[in-house]
């Protein structure tokens, strides 16, 4: 097997401690993310608060934590999603076997030739705004690469 970059690593190592800050955030973060004090707002970074505070005097440092929480959450959610989906299309076409595989390839084949980026954005378009509909684009858009590997 082939030994990781230590760029890779860096990577690695970097995404490791994303997931553990935001695995472990009510034990990390000082303050509440929700916490209002309009006596202690647009203050610089200090001791106190890392990052400084917001217009409402919420902990910067808090809030990022958290939202990374709520970012890896739904990244972790889409992968997965994505990976069932082209795993399952891609193991019923390959069990199958014939014209079957061979339409659903041209289709994965006809997916991959378009940006998926444009085309989630097409699909948030037609669906509508909101979280939900973003995760249900991208994991319509990507499945196809997983399907094709299968």
């Amino acid at each position: 097997m082939r030994e990781l970059s230590w760029w890779s690593k860096a990577a690695l190592c970097g995404f490791a401690i994303l997931g553990l800050c935001a695995l472990f955030a009510p034990v990390l973060v000082p303050y509440s993310p929700y916490a209002q004090d309009l006596d202690s707002r647009l203050l610089l970074g200090s001791a106190e608060h890392l990052l400084g505070t917001d217009f409402l005097g919420r902990d910067i440092f808090s809030r990022l934590i958290y939202g990374a929480r709520f970012s890896v959450g739904c990244a972790c959610v889409v992968v997965v999603c994505v990976v069932v989906v082209g795993v399952v299309i891609g193991g019923f076409c390959a069990f199958i076997g014939g014209w079957v595989d061979t339409l659903c390839m041209r289709i994965c084949d006809i997916c991959m030739s378009i940006p998926t980026i444009a085309l989630s954005l097409f699909m948030v378009g037609i669906l509508g705004a909101g979280l939900e509909n973003v995760m249900l684009a991208i994991v319509l858009t990507h499945w196809s690469w997983y399907a094709r590997i299968i």
